[in-house]
């Protein structure tokens, strides 16, 4: 029998995605609801739904890369078999070029927006039919009014840090696109009350954001999220949720 619905977080092995699936599995009630793991690669993803259920936690593991056609074709086709509606999407999955990185700009800008835009625009869209009555879709970004480290000047946060901010801006606008969509029932024609959202966790410890300066943990990062994932309503719909508080429009950014 199909669970009743998944709750789904992309780039979950590690990091935000891990601790918000941790979270996730110590407030819902798994007989009702199904918890989706994903992973581009099955060792890392192995890893952790180890990892959880040493501490009674059971999440179900599927392999995405969000940046391949076959992989989200193939993961929209194991969840249509399998659950009977996506109760919510987290779209964690992203990629950050730290400053020091030996690659060429053209390079790591294509990178950064194949992953953190085209990829997490691809997999929302293509699993927007199997979206619920109050499905919910987040989008993890950042809070552009404090990109990068404090102590740098807002230039040079610009110039290190101008590919990351440029897709996140993209993201928050699709955000709000994806909004509108769900409110004139275009998105999914089929389910009433979609809520979308963009998150910014806070300046957490990760690989992307570095270990020794973000003040904040992976895991304090999932307790954000994973309270947007159960609380989330017309309040924050369109909007940009800072660290669990602050509710932003995009013209406000």
């Amino acid at each position: 029998m199909k669970a009743t619905g998944a709750f789904v977080v992309t780039g979950a092995n590690k990091g935000i995605g891990f601790e918000t699936v941790r979270e996730l599995g110590k407030r819902l009630n798994l007989k009702e609801a199904a918890i989706v793991l994903c992973s581009r690669t099955l060792a890392a993803g192995d890893s952790a739904i180890s990892s959880l259920a040493k501490e009674g936690i059971i999440a179900d593991l599927e392999l995405l890369d969000i940046t391949d056609r076959r992989s989200r074709r193939n993961f929209i086709f194991s969840l249509q078999n399998k659950y009977k509606h996506v109760a919510c999407l987290v779209n964690n999955a992203g990629i950050a070029f730290r400053p020091g990185l030996i690659k060429p700009l053209a390079e790591q800008a294509k990178a950064t927006c194949d992953v953190n835009y085209y990829g997490t625009r691809d997999i929302t869209i293509g699993l927007a039919p199997l979206f619920g009555n109050n499905a919910k879709v987040i989008f993890l970004t950042s809070n552009l009014e404090n990109a990068g480290p404090p102590f740098m000047s807002r230039s040079n946060r610009d110039r290190l840090l101008s590919n990351t901010v440029t897709v996140k801006t993209a993201v928050i606008g699709l955000t709000a696109a994806l909004a509108r969509q769900a409110e004139k029932g275009t998105l999914n024609p089929d389910a009433e009350g979609i809520i979308i959202t963009a998150c910014y966790p806070g300046w957490c410890k990760t690989d992307m954001a570095g270990w020794e300066i973000p003040p904040l943990s992976a895991a304090d990062g999932g307790k954000v999220v994973a309270q947007l994932v159960l609380g989330a309503g017309r309040r924050e719909h369109g909007k940009l949720v800072v660290e669990g508080r602050e509710i932003k429009t995009p013209s406000q950014l």
